[in-house]
């Protein structure tokens, strides 16, 4: 906003200079821009910030209060005085308030007689000065006092309001009004109208309309003040597309009380500039004033925000310098009045704020907080997701964060999302934002794309994040996931060779996931899988219940993101990791010593079909082997690890070879040979009544 000095000055006899007054408003939270002199003009300008809290401050008198109260200066006001006409107001019009929930407050006053010409240099110095055009008297004599008290105005032409009638109502469905900027809307009921007794005739607090403009040929004048409800000034100002200055101050609330004050001041202007002679009385509907509000202020509290002690008779001088009347005084405490113009004013902590503001934040000292801070409870799981970002940060992959609304191509893109599925936003705020994710893969595709169009193509990434979708009920659910991605070369340090990612690298990972809790991991082939995967994916099982996925991504969604080398992708849900973990043993690994006592190993050679998996050779083994050990009654803990995977030679083409290393560990006592040989031969009988399967000699 801009701040006449010389207009300021009429308010407050204020000694600062410019730069010394923008000093002081800064620091009470009106950041001022720019410090100006109007060409040809003996003024200067200042640029202020006014936030959206203060719109009492949308004027020269609202900035005049805080100057006051800065400077200890009394604050003046323009006092209009004039004499009425003998003819009442209701001779020359009338009022109807059909809509008082949207118009809380209505008032008119009527001029007759006027001259419209130019106005004098003064006022037109003022207007330019603030970046307001002159137009004639009487439209700059409203801008006058909008910019002068924050009050928004409205001069119509009498004569040319049908029936000399004004109703405040709601426009009808499909009804046309053609404004003063010369554009014309097609209205709905959701707007509120001024209408005569046949069209309306202007946007209530937004824009006039051109047929009851005031021209050369205005002889009658009806002055509009009024309070409109900010939330249906809102709406009016984004269905119309127009914004005004009087729009912009009662989108963020103006003073109730303040209304008659405003259009008794344009109404003394226009009898003085104007030649008019005021019509008896006014016309005054709706609300009157604000429920008041009084709340008690602490002035220790104070002093324990500000770790300082500011002299009661100070506090009170600042309450009062702000227009906050003290009603009562107590020992402890100041019960106060908080004025009409002051919305942002609700609670004793608010009325403590405006202390230390006006008191200077510059002036509070610095301190080291003081008292215990109890870390708050942590909620279920989060202990588990920290430890797995730990994990898979540690083995070299970076944590991608993409968003979790999503532009519906982008999700169409990567094809990881039933239509049916998908949460759309009501009323998103752009195409980038229509649908709440059901996979992480659509955002991880879009940030691998922006990484590889950039030459970064070796890339590992994971993201724990939330995702939205329908269940079968069509009820919204969020779900907790994890994703990996690969793609590019593994490069670990300069002394190995890179090599392509593979799907037993994304493997390797979710299997690193389950062994920070010690759970075990299963993998089978991947049936009626994600429509992204190729048909090659394999599902990720926690005891025996499907909890993710993984394996390549399909060559034409890669296309679709303009990536042109493999890429390989897993998800898995967290919950059943989460909800395993709390009731097994938690977050803690436990910790065995090693064995006292040398191990003993032995190798086994297979030649097995491809149809037999080696996680059943495994769990073939673990099982013969235990019941071996026990059956033997040895004190010892068996470990298989598989070593060699061959294929080619003198291997048949539908089979491969594969070694299995098994480890003995005693736990009391050291081993014999023989009986340990006992086990091994136990487990080859075992596995050589296995379909598929020929222990090599």
């Amino acid at each position: 906003m801009r701040v006449s000095l010389k207009w300021l000055k009429e308010f407050v006899d204020v000694d600062f200079s410019a730069r010394l007054l923008a000093d002081r408003l800064t620091l009470a939270g009106f950041p001022v821009q720019s410090i100006t002199k109007p060409e040809g003009a003996r003024d200067t300008v200042l640029e202020v910030e006014v936030l959206s809290n203060r719109p009492d401050c949308l004027s020269i008198r609202g900035i005049a209060r805080e100057v006051a109260v800065l400077s200890g200066k009394r604050l003046k006001g323009p006092k209009e005085k004039f004499e009425e006409g003998p003819e009442p107001i209701t001779k020359w019009a009338s009022v109807t308030l059909e809509d008082e929930k949207k118009c809380l407050r209505y008032t008119a006053r009527v001029v007759t007689g006027v001259k419209v010409g130019a106005s004098p240099r003064w006022l037109v110095e003022r207007l330019l000065a603030v970046g307001i055009r002159p137009v004639n008297n009487i439209v700059d004599i409203t801008n006058y006092c909008l910019m002068e008290l924050g009050q928004p105005l409205h001069a119509f032409d009498l004569d040319r309001l049908e029936g000399r009638r004004v109703i405040v109502r709601r426009a009808r469905e499909g009804e046309e009004f053609a404004a003063l900027d010369g554009r014309k809307h097609v209205l709905s009921p959701e707007v509120l109208v001024i209408a005569d007794a046949r069209r309306p005739v202007a946007l209530a607090g937004v824009v006039g309309g051109s047929e009851t403009e005031i021209g050369p040929a205005t002889r009658n004048i009806l002055i509009e003040s009024a309070c409109f409800d900010p939330i249906a000034i809102r709406r009016a100002v984004r269905r119309t597309k127009t914004g005004t200055e009087s729009s912009y101050r009662f989108e963020r609330g103006i003073d109730l009380e303040e209304v008659p004050h405003a259009a008794q001041r344009a109404a003394g202007l226009m009898a003085g500039l104007a030649g008019g002679t005021v019509a008896k009385g006014m016309i005054d509907l709706g609300k009157k004033r604000e429920r008041p509000c009084r709340v008690s202020v602490w002035p220790k509290a104070v002093d324990s925000l500000v770790g300082a002690s500011i002299p009661r008779k100070r506090v009170e001088q600042i309450l009062t310098g702000l227009g906050i009347a003290i009603l009562k005084r107590e020992r402890e405490r100041l019960w106060v009045h908080i004025p009409s113009w002051r919305h942002d004013l609700e609670r004793p902590v608010d009325c403590t704020g405006e202390i230390v503001r006006v008191w200077g934040y510059d002036r509070v000292p610095s301190t080291l907080p003081q008292g215990r801070t109890e870390r708050p409870p942590r909620p279920a799981g989060e202990g588990l997701v920290w430890k797995v970002k730990e994990a898979l940060a540690a083995s070299g992959l970076n944590e991608a964060m993409t968003y979790a609304l999503l532009p519906r191509e982008t999700l169409a893109r990567s094809g990881s999302g039933q239509e049916g599925q998908v949460l759309s936003v009501a009323n998103p705020r752009s195409r980038e934002q229509e649908i709440l994710r059901p996979s992480l893969l659509a955002g991880m595709l879009a940030s691998a794309s922006y990484n590889v169009s950039r030459r970064m193509t070796d890339l590992g990434f994971f993201e724990v994040g939330k995702v939205y979708r329908k269940d079968d009920a069509q009820t919204p659910r969020e779900e907790l996931l994890l994703g990996i991605l690969l793609t590019g070369n593994v490069v670990r340090n300069w002394a190995e060779k890179p090599r392509a990612y593979s799907v037993f690298d994304l493997k390797g990972y979710v299997e690193h996931v389950f062994s920070q809790f010690q759970k075990q991991v299963m993998f089978q082939e991947l049936e009626g899988g994600p429509s992204h995967l190729p048909g090659m994916g394999l599902s990720i099982l926690l005891d025996a219940n499907r909890v993710g996925f993984l394996g390549g991504v399909r060559q034409d969604v890669l296309e679709s993101f303009d990536i042109k080398q493999r890429l390989w992708f897993g998800e898995l849900r967290l919950e059943p990791l989460i909800q395993c973990v709390e009731e097994g043993a938690g977050l803690a690994r436990p910790v065995k010593a090693p064995s006292r006592f040398p191990s003993v190993r032995y190798d086994i050679s297979l030649i097995a079909d491809f149809k037999v998996r080696s996680s059943e050779i495994t769990a073939l083994i673990e099982k013969e082997g235990e019941a071996a050990l026990q059956s033997a009654k040895l004190d010892a803990d068996l470990h298989v690890t598989l070593f060699d995977h061959y294929q080619g030679g003198n291997i048949p083409k539908d089979k491969r070879s594969i070694a299995y290393e098994l480890h003995f560990e005693p736990r009391g006592s050291t081993l014999v040979e023989r009986d340990v040989k006992t086990v091994y031969e136990a487990v080859c009988r075992g596995l050589s009544q296995l379909a598929g399967i020929q222990i090599r000699q």
